[in-house]
């Protein structure tokens, strides 16, 4: 670690970091490189790309640099503290363990490190916005950019007030965000800011195999969706489909082992596996409790995590029984589902979804003003219901931002039924204890 920073002291800054890199095995591709070196020259750089094009890794391992300046401090912020640690972790591996640079201090929750040079990490959510006061930094990661305001925005920017602060901005695309949107069309034009976009099917070390399953999952390489997430653009879209979602639908509610238990799974590799987990009262009180998204798992992987998420609800709320819906489409992922079922003595039974697409979403049309609410843990969910689309000028559906949609109608499908079979008139107003 002594001559670390021995050598580095005695560089111009692009040769102390080409040198830390190779030191800890990192081997930037040629836009990465250009991250790097771009933040050399300017404060602020920003950068959207597709999903594994190596943006988590460009700020991780420029955060890792950092850490070895003494008394610098760095912020790994995102919408969440568990989106915070895809950047904070690889500071933590590359930045700490590799090079044996002693910590004062390490803490998890919240996440914040301070080694022996006093530099410091912290870990910051934009959930909490009181968390972003403070002192100012040194340097800035801002990741999953696509989710965040305008007001976000305003309260990290005034922590970038030392003269030689940095900042850099990654993300994919997201949904309908017209912050981000006119955010990056004002910096790409402004000379004190350095833009880049990272398409993944240009990245050197992309694996063919990967584009292929992206290029059939997500509709084709003119598709929106591969667009979005593969090419990292903003693409055009149209109207909602659930214009009626509001804030009234967000809120936690109290449930108990009376209501049934039900859990709905859309199934993905470049798009997500998803699931969602809700509990449905006497009064036709639909409530979405919690949800499972996670992308590039393999599928024995994501029945073992859903049905142990499952498992937990079951023993903690006393449910005595759990109905899982999956895709009609995919027996294989039920066998998963059962064979992982397999491990506990609880009454959870697997079983076909119907997968009649309008009549899902009119049956959620009717249900969404007075019926149905999702916890505000719910944010990939949450997310999909305020960008689900269908295509520009088009009454077709966008396929983006539906895989929560998607596993949600599985499960109230099951329940009411196709909408014309739905008695509407004996779904009754919310009489469930509220929190908060």
């Amino acid at each position: 670690m002594k001559w670390i920073l021995i050598v580095l002291m005695t560089m111009s800054l692009i040769d102390k970091k080409r040198t830390y890199f190779e030191d800890i095995g990192y081997r930037p591709g040629r836009l990465q490189w250009q991250i790097h070196e771009a933040l050399c020259k300017y404060r602020f750089v920003m950068a959207k790309g597709g999903n594994r094009s190596g943006k988590s890794r460009t700020a991780g391992c420029e955060g890792a640099f950092t850490v070895h300046r003494p008394n610098s401090s760095i912020w790994c912020v995102a919408p969440t503290y568990d989106l915070t640690d895809k950047v904070y972790r690889i500071i933590y591996d590359d930045g700490i363990l590799k090079t044996h640079l002693p910590l004062i201090k390490d803490q998890s929750n919240p996440p914040y490190m301070k080694t022996m040079i006093h530099s410091q990490v912290w870990g910051k959510s934009t959930e909490k916005l009181k968390s972003l006061e403070g002192e100012g930094v040194y340097l800035m990661l801002i990741d999953e950019f696509g989710f965040m305001t305008k007001e976000i925005w305003q309260r990290l920017i005034v922590r970038l007030d030392q003269e030689n602060s940095r900042c850099l901005i990654i993300f994919t695309p997201k949904g309908k965000n017209i912050f981000s949107r006119q955010f990056w069309n004002e910096k790409e034009q402004d000379p004190n800011w350095f833009t880049l976009t990272m398409p993944t099917d240009e990245v050197e070390y992309t694996s063919k195999q990967f584009l292929e399953d992206a290029e059939r999952e997500l509709g084709g390489r003119d598709a929106p969706a591969y667009r979005e997430q593969i090419r990292g653009e903003f693409v055009p879209y149209g109207t909602l489909i659930y214009p009626m979602f509001g804030d009234h639908n967000i809120r936690g509610v109290k449930i108990d082992n009376t209501w049934s238990f039900r859990v709905g799974v859309d199934i993905g590799w470049v798009h997500p596996t998803t699931a969602g987990y809700w509990a449905i009262n006497s009064a036709d009180r639909c409530h979405k409790f919690d949800e499972y998204h996670k992308s590039y798992r393999t599928q024995r992987d994501n029945a073992i995590s859903i049905i142990e998420k499952t498992a937990l609800h079951m023993k903690r709320h006393d449910f005595s029984k759990c109905v899982v819906y999956y895709p009609p489409e995919r027996p294989e992922f039920a066998a998963e589902l059962r064979k992982a079922r397999s491990k506990y003595t609880l009454n959870i039974v697997v079983k076909s979804a119907n997968s009649d697409v309008d009549a899902g979403i009119e049956l959620i049309r009717r249900l969404l003003p007075t019926q149905i609410t999702m916890d505000p843990v719910c944010k990939y969910s949450i997310f999909n219901y305020q960008n689900y689309c269908h295509k520009p000028d088009s009454e077709k559906i966008q396929k983006i931002n539906d895989d929560h949609c998607d596993e949600d109608r599985y499960v109230l499908l099951r329940r009411f039924g196709k909408m014309r079979g739905v008695d509407v008139s004996r779904l009754r107003p919310d009489i469930v204890d509220v929190k908060g």
